[in-house]
């Protein structure tokens, strides 16, 4: 069966999805520097951005050799760690987040 063009074989949505890696992983960056008493970047939003991109990407078939924020943080080269820290920033974070959680 032949399917018409989705977004993954565009230049376009390749360039968005080149760019969406450097964005999270500067937010990720930011989280991890961040206050603890008075934060101002969101580990949520970071994890909404990695399983969005999780899914679009399969979506247009074109999976990820990571299925979640921990096979991100893996892939990416941060530290056991790294991500330790940054989910205990976002567990804090859940309860006063405005917006969905995906």
């Amino acid at each position: 069966m032949e399917h018409p063009q989705t977004p993954a074989a565009t230049k376009e949505f390749h360039f968005l999805m080149k760019w969406i890696f450097y964005t999270i992983d500067d937010l990720i960056d930011h989280v991890l520097e961040d206050s603890e008493e008075d934060p101002h970047y969101s580990a949520v939003t970071a994890t909404n951005m990695i399983k969005c991109l999780i899914k679009t990407m399969a979506d247009h078939g074109e999976p990820l050799s990571f299925t979640d924020a921990e096979g991100y943080f893996r892939e990416s080269g941060y530290s056991p760690e790294d991500f330790r820290l940054f989910e205990e920033k976002r567990l804090k974070e859940i309860p006063v987040f405005h917006g969905e959680i995906f």
